[in-house]
């Protein structure tokens, strides 16, 4: 009986919004990984603290503290210096790429302000997150596949649903997201939506040494140092 409180009818509505809202971010990103590396894309997130503080102000009126926008535009510089080139005095990707990428932080900002409100405010109402977990996972398993039988029916792909999913590497991404996942929203009960931008872009070196590592990406003493910053 509980199920149909309208306590529990508002959680649904809450996340199947928030569950288009994940589908198009998750769309994005497969889109700039086709233009770019994982390196540059992780960096490139850098840049989403700025967003996501700007965004809890003008949604809800949340102001950062001195220290908070010090912390911010450190990242930001760091993601300037990364992506400028000096010798042509543009940017390192094209044009195209850096309109991709902006729309995918900020879409992933306004989205990941949007759900640390939506996990306090229902917390309150001892509404459990292993619940609003299970909403938000199943809205974006069924979004998702209703975007695979659209495709399809289009004619816009002619793979099968589980194809590639036989590999290592694949079932190791799936079980990291489904974890990684789990843990942001640990971080948007206890904590907020910054606080999550800016520990996402620690693991920015991280995946810039992997990119050179593993798929050719280009790694320079500047790139280094932006990473550091």
């Amino acid at each position: 009986p509980d199920f149909f409180k309208l306590s529990y009818i508002n959680v649904i509505i809450s996340y199947a919004i928030l569950g288009v809202f994940y589908v198009g971010i998750n769309q994005l990103a497969f889109l700039v990984l086709h233009m770019t590396t994982p390196g540059v894309f992780a960096i490139s997130k850098s840049g989403q603290p700025l967003v996501t503080a700007l965004t809890q102000m003008a949604l809800y009126g949340k102001r950062m503290n001195q220290l908070g926008w010090i912390c911010i535009a450190l990242t930001s510089a760091g993601l300037v210096i990364t992506q400028w080139d000096d010798c042509t005095g543009t940017l390192s990707i094209s044009a195209q790429t850096a309109l991709v990428l902006s729309a995918s932080v900020t879409c992933s900002a306004v989205a990941g302000v949007v759900n640390a409100s939506t996990i306090k405010r229902y917390g309150a109402q001892n509404i459990p997150l292993s619940l609003q977990n299970i909403w938000l996972y199943c809205f974006g398993a069924l979004l998702n596949l209703g975007c695979y039988i659209y495709a399809s029916g289009k004619g816009q792909t002619e793979r099968d649903f589980f194809e590639g999913y036989g590999s290592v590497s694949a079932i190791g991404v799936v079980l990291c997201n489904s974890f990684l996942g789990l843990a942001i929203n640990f971080v948007y009960k206890y904590g907020d939506a910054v606080m999550k931008t800016i520990a996402a872009a620690i693991s920015a070196m991280c995946l810039l040494v992997i990119s050179f590592l593993f798929f050719n990406g280009r790694l320079t003493v500047t790139m280094i140092m932006g990473a550091l910053v």
